[in-house]
């Protein structure tokens, strides 16, 4: 992807739409916009990593000290709806359909997460869940 020095969009409102604005006011409305699109570049990064057991209750990770927001928790693997409380055999065929399902999707993303996601809470330099998960995968920039 080409990018261009944020100043070229200035020059290019008077080009192309003719709209003056000074300098400030230009500076303050394109921050403003480049803030609430979110066209930023960073870097996103993935880590796997098994909770531990809070004294105080509850399952915790410590954050990656170069985390500034999180955009997603998933576990290693698919859920499978059970169609039946009292028989297995439904629940178990549906989960050999998502694990071939999810094994056979070609052309992932490297950052691709597959997994159900994880509902956590954020408490100072630690992330919490509120179930014992033997591992979790964390997306974040």
């Amino acid at each position: 992807m080409k990018t261009y020095p944020l100043y070229t969009a200035l020059s290019q409102l008077y080009e192309v739409y003719g709209i003056e604005l000074d300098e400030d006011t230009f500076e303050t409305y394109a921050l403003s916009a480049y803030n609430k699109i979110g066209n930023k570049q960073y870097r996103l990064h993935v880590i796997k990593a098994c909770p531990k057991c809070d004294p105080s209750g509850g399952w915790f990770v410590t954050k990656p000290c170069d985390m500034s927001s999180i955009e997603a928790i998933t576990l290693d693997f698919e859920p499978a709806a059970e169609t039946s409380a009292t028989d297995n055999y439904p629940g178990i065929f549906n989960h050999n359909v998502e694990q071939w399902i999810e094994a056979n999707k070609i052309m992932k993303d490297e950052l691709y997460l597959s997994g159900k996601f994880v509902k956590f809470s954020e408490l100072g330099d630690r992330i919490y869940f509120t179930e014992p998960y033997p591992s979790v995968n964390i997306l974040y920039k």
